[in-house]
């Protein structure tokens, strides 16, 4: 990217806390935007990014952790923003890139999951992460080093969840050399609508906690109502497990949907996570393969599939598949729980024996999204007195991420029932052949 190229700007930005982010040539090498709803960070990169491609010629790499179509990325947003400035005859849109016919400037867009390798991707002046709340340890390992062409910037916009998440950890709690870290909220946004500010009140009054995490971006450190601590995560991943005579369990949380929620296995031997890991797949065919796959090499004894949703019928089919190779469990975590007088639901009490195992004796692998998931989890207690885990959709209502591992751990930890085709209704359940934990 030539920066002497670029001339004067010709639209108006929502925060004047942005102005900085027009500074090219090097001086930063990371441009990061973070904060609540209705900051406009996406919108404002969207522009920074369609005004250098009119001025030079750049290319710019637009990245998000998931990406299972093209509906996923800033497209849209790009050509809103191109249609807004008028300039929609200076671009050639395709079902997969933007490209400036006159200056040879063109956007691409990846999921960092979906892409077998990175290194293509090394030519770029640009790369825009959106969402990279979401973007793994692994992923920013893998995509860091690889945009390296001279003088290249790494923009980078998210709300904010937790603490523990590594892109807060990696630049905003320390931000890296060369950064340019600006907080924007909608506070700061001078074009933010009525209706969304309004919102913004209605929650600050009903609910201050979740105001401060979604509408200001202040990460969530974790409440009184948070199952695990850090200090029993921390623990575990360092802990050498303690070896006991104890069937080899695989647990399957089958993803609810197909909006980017991955699915994960679990493998667990008494006192020690043997394989632990998750998914993207639109096609349940394709995620049964991956389990066979993996049993190829883990054989297990037992595996439990969480039959709501999806489950009901890639239960079936590995049932089916694997005669012989492994007893198959079925797992419905809103069925009666062991102890009703303690746990509303089966899962809240596989949760809380998870804490124990956790607390007690068990190591687990040291992942980052693993640490969110577990340390971020919250229960309350129902009017009866009874402990419940909130549920996927309530946790997302508040910012919390799915526990796709975290479910999978704590699966394991199930009654090894004997059961036919699984019935979603039926609550009792049947003739109990042992535990293990």
């Amino acid at each position: 990217m030539n920066a002497s190229n670029v001339g004067q700007v010709k639209f108006e930005i929502a925060s004047d806390k942005l102005r900085g982010f027009f500074q090219f040539g090097g001086k930063y090498r990371y441009k990061v935007a973070y904060g609540g709803r209705g900051g406009a960070k996406s919108w404002f990169f969207g522009y920074l990014g369609i005004y250098l491609a009119t001025k030079c010629q750049v290319r710019i790499l637009c990245a998000r952790e998931v990406q299972k179509s093209i509906d996923d990325s800033v497209y849209q947003l790009l050509i809103d923003i191109i249609e807004r400035l008028g300039l929609s005859d200076q671009f050639r849109i395709t079902k997969n890139r933007i490209e400036n016919i006159f200056t040879g400037s063109y956007f691409t867009f990846i999921g960092l999951k979906n892409v077998r390798s990175i290194k293509s991707y090394e030519g770029y002046d640009i790369c825009w992460v959106e969402e990279a709340e979401a973007i793994s340890r692994e992923s920013w390992e893998a995509l860091d080093p690889t945009i390296r062409k001279a003088n290249s910037e790494i923009w980078v916009g998210f709300n904010p969840r937790f603490v523990t998440d590594y892109t807060w950890q990696s630049f905003v709690a320390m931000p890296r050399e060369k950064s340019l870290v600006v907080q924007v909220n909608y506070t700061d946004n001078r074009f933010c609508p009525e209706d969304l500010i309004r919102l913004a009140k209605e929650c600050e009054k009903r609910e201050p906690a979740v105001y401060r995490r979604i509408w200001l971006g202040i990460p969530s450190q974790g409440g009184d109502m948070c199952l695990i601590s850090d200090d029993i995560y921390n623990k575990a991943t360092i802990r050498e497990p303690i070896r006991i005579d104890a069937p080899i369990i695989g647990a399957l949380d089958v993803a609810r949907s197909l909006n980017g929620d991955p699915s994960a296995l679990c493998i667990r031997h008494g006192n020690e996570i043997l394989y632990l890991e998750e998914r993207w797949y639109d096609d349940t065919l394709d995620l049964i393969q991956w389990i066979k796959e993996v049993l190829v090499s883990q054989p297990i004894d037992y595996l439990f599939v969480d039959i709501v949703g999806l489950g009901g019928g890639v239960y079936d089919v590995l049932k089916r598949d694997l005669d012989g190779i492994c007893e198959m469990r079925i797992f419905n975590g809103g069925s009666n729980a062991r102890n009703q007088r303690i746990y509303f639901n089966l899962r809240s009490e596989c949760w809380h024996m998870l804490k124990d195992w956790l607390k007690d004796h068990g190591s687990i692998p040291n992942k980052s999204k693993l640490r969110t998931e577990l340390t971020t989890q919250e229960y309350r207690y129902r009017t009866d007195g009874r402990k419940i885990m909130l549920s996927k959709d309530e946790a997302k209502s508040k910012g919390i991420p799915s526990p796709n591992m975290g479910d999978a751990i704590n699966m394991t930890f199930a009654p090894l029932v004997i059961a036919e085709r699984p019935k979603l209704e039926q609550s009792k359940p049947k003739r109990k052949v042992g535990f293990y934990g």
